[in-house]
């Protein structure tokens, strides 16, 4: 099977994005899985800002009350297509209205090594290898990706750095690793901008933290 054809993330990423996971490898790398993660997480956002619908307790029974006990049957004269179609349109509206609303994906932020000299494995860090970011998930209009090194210089943010990417409310960060040290990455989600940084991991984490922001912290990459 071709890249093109590749239908991995409709039989496995579906239910890891369903459950809030990041991306696997595979999603990671394949141009068709992560365009279909992109187009899945474009549909729950849109679905998220639709109008909540939260109907008083025991609707259900108030409107079948007023019914005439003749009406809960079909007419002798309705055909049972139409019926069954007018059943079908009050259980979605009865879905629709008493249906919780679902729990947001959970925020989640993902390093990976992009290894500068082909055909060797990325599962360890040299200086001139890339590190690419990915922040998915989480509850909020304004979202951040900050890299840090050795916890204490800030090497880049997203948004703001030249490679910084957006797309279906996944945030994308790739960076050359031009000094050995210790990478690791704070996502941060919530209602407004976070405090402008110290350049401290452990103090601007502990700051978005308390200016009600979601915030989580990737696996460290080592540099040497």
């Amino acid at each position: 099977m071709s890249v093109a054809d590749c239908q991995r993330f409709d039989s496995e990423g579906v239910t890891r994005l369903a459950a809030g996971e990041p991306a696997d490898d595979h999603e990671a790398e394949c141009p068709v899985c992560r365009d279909a993660r992109s187009r899945y997480l474009r549909i729950i956002e849109g679905l998220s800002e639709l109008p909540a619908q939260k109907a008083p307790p025991g609707w259900q029974d108030r409107v079948l009350a007023r019914l005439p006990s003749d009406s809960l049957a079909p007419p002798a004269s309705l055909n049972w297509p139409l019926w069954v179609g007018l059943g079908l349109a009050a259980a979605v509206l009865l879905w629709r209205v008493s249906t919780p609303e679902p729990a947001p994906i959970r925020l989640a932020v993902k390093q990976e090594v992009v290894a500068a000299a082909a055909g060797r494995r990325a599962d360890s860090a040299t200086i001139g290898d890339a590190v690419r970011v990915s922040v998915t998930g989480g509850a909020g209009d304004v979202r951040e990706a900050r890299l840090y090194r050795d916890t204490g210089e800030l090497v880049a943010r997203c948004p703001g750095h030249a490679s910084c990417r957006t797309s279906g409310g996944v945030l994308e960060l790739t960076v050359t690793l031009t000094a050995s040290g210790s990478y690791r990455t704070l996502a941060i989600v919530g209602p407004s901008a976070a405090p402008e940084p110290s350049g401290s991991l452990d103090e601007d984490a502990r700051a978005a933290a308390a200016a009600g922001a979601t915030i989580e912290l990737s696996r460290a990459i080592d540099v040497q």
